[in-house]
């Protein structure tokens, strides 16, 4: 059996404000980003990990650090983990980016997959980018216990391509909140199940924040109950 964690990096200064987050934006843990990270490695102190992959952001590899209570240079560094390429919106606020690109904002958030973000990717390269990055890293690591940790939309996207729905789906599966996270079991034949969404039982109150995507995490274990098939 291979465990595979899917884990959202802490918050930084653009999750508090609502700016637009992606990869371009690399912003460092926030006070609070920080102590969320800790409070996660409570939880890896009992559970342990074989490999820690990480997005090539500093808000990842910080989070890593400090969850796996190990310096920077321990961690697999895999660039194709990074956040979706968001273009000119990057650092935007939601708000800002809304009103000056009514358009183009109901466009690429609403439904399109093809359209890229201004200056940006679309959201269909970033999901093949991700889901190559996932395959390469179970098929290195069957049978051991791994951790990736990387961001919110691109593990969304991720799922969506792990039980095999149409990206236009994305703002209905499981959203992240910040040091959440998924917990699939993958068998020998590559069959892959959920069995934690968006764990935060390490964060109290004060740490703890709202997911971004879809929250209803009881229906999304019914609704993919019976697991995926993967290409390994």
């Amino acid at each position: 059996m291979t465990t595979v964690y899917l884990i959202r990096h802490g918050e930084t200064a653009n999750n508090q404000a609502h700016c637009c987050n992606g990869c371009r934006s690399n912003q460092p843990l926030n006070e609070r980003g920080e102590a969320q990270a800790r409070a996660l490695s409570a939880y890896f102190a009992e559970h342990p990990v074989d490999a820690v992959h990480a997005s090539h952001l500093g808000r990842a590899k910080q989070t890593a650090a400090l969850a796996f209570r190990c310096v920077e240079s321990a961690l697999l560094v895999e660039p194709d983990l990074h956040e979706v390429d968001l273009g000119i919106w990057d650092g935007m606020p939601y708000a800002e980016a809304s009103t000056r690109y009514p358009e183009l904002w109901a466009g690429v958030t609403e439904n399109a997959v093809t359209t890229p973000f201004p200056g940006g990717e679309s959201v269909t390269q970033a999901a093949d980018r991700i889901y190559g990055a996932f395959l390469r890293i179970v098929r290195a690591h069957r049978g051991e216990r791994v951790a990736i940790v990387a961001h919110e939309m691109i593990l969304v996207l991720l799922l969506l391509r792990v039980f095999g729905q149409r990206l236009t789906e994305r703002r209905y599966m499981g959203g992240i909140s910040n040091t959440g996270f998924d917990l699939l079991e993958i068998d020998e034949g590559g069959h892959a199940t959920m069995k934690l969404w968006n764990c935060t039982d390490h964060l109290d109150a004060e740490l703890w924040n709202k997911a971004d995507y879809y929250t209803n995490f009881d229906e999304l274990a019914d609704k993919y109950k019976d697991g995926a098939q993967l290409p390994l």
